[in-house]
């Protein structure tokens, strides 16, 4: 079963249908549909999966803004490019960019 039947399956129930019904419509065994709507959802799984995509969030604005500074500083690279892109880096989410510093490769 696709994650499409499962919804359609909680979709159905929520509107009142039985799961007689709600069988017949999705076209699987009615064990089938009461297994879908008493699994309970992985909490931790969902949690992690939140705070990854925050994290990508974070990370697609501050690649836009760096897109933003590099795209102003061509042709003219100055004194404030180099600082205004470790101010960037500082705020970065995670220590990606502070280990490469400690590393001596940025």
């Amino acid at each position: 079963m696709d994650l499409r039947q499962e919804a359609h399956i909680h979709e159905l129930r929520a509107r009142g249908l039985g799961v007689r019904e709600i069988s017949r419509q999705v076209g699987v065994s009615p064990s089938t549909v009461s297994r879908t709507l008493t699994k309970e959802p992985d909490r931790e799984q969902i949690l992690d999966l939140i705070s990854r995509v925050d994290m990508c969030e974070k990370k697609i604005v501050l690649f836009q803004e760096a897109l933003y500074h590099i795209h102003s500083a061509i042709g003219r690279v100055g004194p404030p490019y180099p600082q205004r892109m470790a101010d960037l880096f500082q705020r970065w989410p995670d220590d990606y960019f502070k280990k490469l510093h400690f590393a001596g490769k940025l």
